[in-house]
């Protein structure tokens, strides 16, 4: 997530090259001893997955790979699932958060 975070900083102007003081996401990884996969994974959680996915991922309580995985479903599917990686004891607590 951390690699994703810091190859993905915020751009303008000229697309086709990295920001300014901007990592690609290969090196990004390089620096970070990880595979350029999956920090496209982590970035799919950070662009595409519930926000109780990806503090789950920095927690260390879910792998990229399996965040990503629930990131490509639908929100409502999202949160079904994230509710799946955490102990039935807490769930109580979380689900009235979700009431729109």
């Amino acid at each position: 997530m951390v690699a994703a975070s810091i190859a993905n900083i915020g751009h303008s102007g000229d697309r086709s090259k990295s920001p300014i003081g901007g990592l690609k996401q290969s090196e990004a990884a390089d620096l970070l001893n990880t595979s350029r996969s999956n920090v496209q994974r982590a970035t799919k959680v950070q662009e595409s997955g519930v926000p109780e996915l990806s503090e789950k991922v920095m927690a260390g309580e879910v792998a990229v790979s399996t965040a990503s995985d629930i990131a490509a479903k639908d929100i409502d599917c999202q949160r079904e699932d994230w509710l799946r990686l955490i102990p039935v004891s807490l769930r109580v607590a979380i689900l009235p958060s979700w009431d729109n």
